[in-house]
């Protein structure tokens, strides 16, 4: 090469080597953004995704993950913190199921001790109203026996023995009230059945 070509062409070699610098720069820049998207970010991506699915209440979501250490790192505590997540929700699942047997249980003998103690107080007013209406009521019969064996017309005899009758079935239905108010003890015995 001539002297007076050389500053020429140590321009073109230096523009040249530029122009490969840069594509080559370029090239390292787009495959590492590349290798840095596949192996980083799309793991972290794919994470995160889980996390949004396990947070709107997906508590089966898992990740897999293989690449780096620390990527492969990150999806098997993420995976781990779901199961424990998926495990606490059942259990929180059962115990509400359990309080709400229980809630109707509760509820279900609180019913039922109402009932009772409806009856109680319906055997206790039984008791006390046929207390009451029983003693009139004896007099009633012993006053209209006392008539009926005196008496000698028989269309007051007839009276008297419609009075006696009436009030006799007054009486039993008064001793039901009572035997209803009564408690009772329940009592074994042997039956031959045939």
């Amino acid at each position: 090469y001539p002297l007076e070509n050389l500053g020429a062409v140590l321009s073109l070699h230096r523009k040249i080597i530029y122009t490969f610098a840069l594509i080559d720069g370029l090239v390292i820049v787009l495959f590492g953004g590349w290798l840095i998207g596949k192996v980083a970010i799309g793991p972290i991506i794919r994470i995160s995704r889980a996390a949004e699915s396990l947070a709107a209440g997906r508590y089966d979501a898992r990740v897999q993950v293989r690449g780096p250490r620390e990527i492969a790192s990150l999806a098997e505590a993420f995976n781990s913190m779901a199961r424990r997540v998926q495990t606490a929700v059942r259990k929180n699942e059962e115990h509400l199921e359990a309080l709400e047997r229980t809630n109707f249980e509760l509820v279900s003998t609180q019913r039922e001790m109402v009932r009772v103690e409806k009856l109680a107080s319906v055997g206790q007013l039984a008791a006390g109203i046929a207390h009451e209406i029983g003693n009139p009521l004896s007099a009633i019969l012993g006053y209209a026996s006392i008539l009926l064996r005196e008496e000698d017309d028989p269309e007051a005899r007839e009276h008297l023995t419609y009075i006696e009758r009436e009030t006799e079935r007054i009486q039993r239905i008064i001793s039901g009230l009572l035997e209803f108010s009564r408690p009772r003890d329940a009592r074994e015995e042997v039956l031959r059945i045939n």
